[in-house]
Parts: structure tokens; sequence; C-alpha cells
């Protein structure tokens, strides 16, 4: 809460929270918390499973009911991308595959940032797509100095005046603080004593009793508490929307934006033309014409297809961007061109798609095309989206669109479960097909999400040498996954 109140020795600079003390205790329960709710993952390199589930759900919570604490009410926005953050930190207790936890892990780091960014303005679709980058890097930044101003400019301001009721637990809170080093060295050394005492403390608490172990948690708690108090204090000095100064830059005239847009367009026309003859043409005029075979032509053409779509979107993004044309015939020639491109880039896709399809029926679905593929379709409908918003004009709407879709996109995964996919398609194709199964391939390459189709169709595959998929330096609750449960069945 901003109080208004200024500190002569921070230069004039403002207190942003008038009880610092209560801010502090709270942030530091979380981040004691997330260190042991992580502790395995991050010291023995045990997958994430529950515990980080759990992480997210205590950070998100902190975040979306921090109004009493911060004196400043959380925006819609802000509580929606706590929401969101418990929502991705469910996925890791329940998908096993890497690429989909890192890209959990990812979306609930960026959905913290955004919380923050936005935890007073709530004014998401303010934001451009440019300003996404900038406001990650502005979060993060201060995010990192806000915590020393916490203790600069708040602690000191607040001059160790008691809040209410502190006198009563003063005491005890210093009782505590003094307690922390006698306990910790006589627990360190009743553990290297007592085999015994030392397996049951690290049973029920989860801690680690090693010395070198116990200075590195304390590293972390400590950097958990520094980042979550300055994206707190960040957050409550409603600074996030002005932060982000648009500089005008430089203009390129309508003239030469059409030029650029009608070269572009005939090499893509030239290129579309190509594509119907061999989109409807069959193998034979691919073999006849290109001296290639369907899978030769597939493998040739589809990952550059999915760059070129990508590339196009840059493209008429900048573009638009750099002119930034208002109703003279130049600049609605622009429009048509822009339109016209995007409808070209389309049927591009679309030869795309036909290729993977010829790859897949020849050499099977893999994650690299699996992935690729999703990429295509995400890439296919900004394509379509800036249709709606950057050529009408409304080119404000397109950053948050994108960034909302992104989002669903990795949920969408989530649901259909990249791995089991992968699995189920390529069994179908030895089951139903008749062709050749990589059975290598799907189970060291694949995570337990693609144990049960495995197991489930053992009868008519090969013989099956699973590995285990629960094995792990160190492996508790806190390590608990849906799918590597199942898998261990």
């Amino acid at each position: 809460m901003t109080t208004g109140v200024e500190s002569w020795e921070a230069g004039g600079a403002e207190t942003v929270f008038d009880r610092p003390l209560p801010v502090w205790l709270t942030v530091l329960e979380v981040a004691v918390g997330l260190e042991l709710l992580l502790h395995n993952s991050l010291f023995y390199g045990s997958p994430l499973g529950l515990g980080f589930t759990l992480a997210a759900i205590a950070t998100a919570a902190l975040i979306a009911f921090s109004g009493p604490l911060t004196g400043t009410e959380p925006s819609t926005t802000t509580k929606l991308f706590a929401g969101g953050m418990v929502l991705f930190g469910l996925f890791v207790t329940f998908r096993a595959s890497p690429v989909l936890t890192t890209l959990n892990v990812m979306t609930v780091l960026a959905l913290l940032f955004g919380a923050a960014f936005l935890y007073s303005t709530g004014r998401l679709w303010d934001l451009r797509l440019m300003d996404y980058p900038r406001a990650g890097l502005i979060t993060a930044t201060q995010a990192l100095a806000q915590t020393g101003d916490f203790l600069r400019i708040d602690v000191r301001n607040a001059g160790l005046m008691p809040t209410r009721g502190w006198h009563r637990i003063r005491p005890y809170v210093r009782g505590t603080a003094i307690a922390i080093g006698p306990v910790a060295v006589f627990l360190t050394l009743f553990a290297s004593a007592d085999a015994v005492f030392a397996t049951l403390v690290a049973d029920v608490f989860g801690v680690d009793l090693r010395l070198n172990v116990l200075i590195w948690s304390l590293v972390l708690i400590t950097g958990f508490s520094w980042l979550l108090i300055g994206l707190l204090r960040y957050g409550t000095s409603s600074r996030g929307m002005e932060d982000l100064e648009r500089p005008s830059g430089l203009r390129l005239g309508t003239t030469e934006a059409t030029t650029v847009l009608a070269l572009v367009n005939g090499l893509f026309l030239s290129f579309v033309v190509v594509q119907f003859a061999y989109l409807f043409g069959g193998a034979d005029v691919i073999e006849r014409t290109g001296g290639l075979t369907r899978a030769e032509y597939a493998r040739e053409g589809f990952f550059q297809l999915v760059a070129v779509a990508g590339f196009v979107l840059a493209l008429v993004l900048i573009l638009d961007w750099w002119t930034r044309p208002a109703g003279s015939p130049a600049a609605r020639a622009a429009g048509w061109l822009q339109a016209s491109l995007v409808g070209l880039t389309g049927i591009v896709l679309i030869s795309a798609l036909v290729r993977m399809r010829l790859y897949v029926a020849e050499f099977g679905l893999t994650q690299l095309r699996f992935y690729a593929l999703a990429l295509m379709i995400w890439i296919g409908g900004l394509l379509v989206w800036s249709l709606v918003t950057v050529l009408p004009g409304r080119r404000a709407l397109f950053g948050s669109g994108a960034f909302l879709s992104l989002l669903v996109l990795v949920a969408t995964l989530n649901v259909v479960n990249p791995d089991a996919t992968i699995a189920r398609v390529n069994v179908d194709r030895y089951v139903n097909g008749g062709a050749t199964i990589d059975l290598d391939y799907l189970v060291h390459n694949l995570s337990a999400d693609a144990a049960p189709v495995l197991q489930s169709n053992a009868a008519v595959l090969p013989p099956l040498d699973l590995p285990d998929a629960g094995s792990s330096p160190v492996q508790d609750w806190r390590n608990y996954n849906l799918s590597r449960s199942r898998a261990t069945r």
C-alpha cells in the first residue's frame, strides 16, 4: 500500500509497504515451503511431480490472496493468471513428458511474472506483441531490485513500529529466531550420531541434514523470498503499464511496403501454382517431375514450409508496425497485399500438412513431427488472427490474442497427451497397416505417458522391455506423477 510517507535517507522515495514485517514473514513461510517441495528436484535431479504442483499452488495463493497483506487488491487479470498457474502446475503431476513438463514450468513462470506486471492495472488487452518480452524483462529486473528497496525504504521507514498485537508475540518470534541456530546444530549432530534418527527426520520432514545441503537450502529460501517480495512490491507499486514507453522509431513509406509485399506475393503465387500440381496430382507427378519418392518429397519440405509461415507472420507484423498506413490508396493496396500473402501462406501450410501426412504414412510419428505440426497449426491460427486484428487496424489486440492462444496451445497439448498419441499412431500403423514399428524409439524415447498404450497392446507387439519409469535418485511423494505411477503397475 502506497502511503506517501517518504524516506529522507532514501532520497525521497515513497514507502510501498507500511507494514513490511507481515509481508516478510508470510513470504518467508511460502519460500520455506517451496524449498521443501522442490528439494529432491533441486538437489538430486529427481523428476518434477506433485511437489512442483503444490509449489505452484502456494505461489498462486500468495499472489491471488495478497490484498490484505499488501494493502492493494490484485486485479481480476492477476487472479486469473494465478488460476492458470494452478492449472499448469497440475499438469506437471499428470504428464511425465519432459517436453510438456518444460512447457508447463515455463508457462507457470510466465503467468507469475504476468500476474506481478498486471497486479494493479490488469489491462491485458493494452499490451501489444512486443510489449510482452519487454514486460517480462522489466518485471524480472524489478523483482530483483524492489526487494532492495523493500529493505532500504519500507523496513527503515517502518522504524520497527509495532503492528497490532506485535508486542505480545515479539518475544516468541525473537526467541524462535535465536533458537534456530542451536536447533540446527543439535539436529545435525543427532542425525550424525544415529542413522535411525536421521532416517526418521528425512522421512517425516523431507530434510537432508548434511551441512552443505542445509547451507544451499538457506540460499534457495533467501532467493525465493527475495524474488517473491520483489514481485509483490513491484506489482503493488502500480507502475507496470507506465514502464512500457513505446518509441516511435523510424517509419517506412507505404510505397516501399507495397513493393515488398508485391514481390513476395509473386514468389508465393509461383510456389503455390507448383504445389497445386503436387497436391492434386498424386505420387506419379511427384516422382516424374521431381525425381523423388513420396517419402523423400515429404521429408524435403515440411519443416522449411513451417519456417516460411513463421517468417510471413513476422513480415506482416513488422511491415504493419513500420508503416502504420492510414487511409491512402497505397495503404489500402498494402492491406490487400498483406491479406493476399496470408491467404497464399494458408495454401503453403496445407501443402506442409499434406507432406506431414505422407511422412507419417511412410515413417510413423515422432515427437519432433508432432510438435512441429502443433507449431504449424498455432502459426496458422495466428495468421488468421492477424487478418482479424492487424489488417483492420486493431493491432493492439493481436499481442494479447497471441499470448492467450499460446496458453491454449500448451493446455491442449497436455490434454491430447503427445507421447501417448505418438505411441497410439505407430502401434495402429503396425497392427492395422502392416507397417514397420520402431519399438526402441517408443520404449526409450517416449515418456511414461506412452506406457499404458504400449502395455495394453503388448499382446500384438514384439516383446517389450519397458524401463522402470519410477526410478530416480530420490523418490518420495514430492516426485509423484500419475503417468509414472501407472507405468510401474
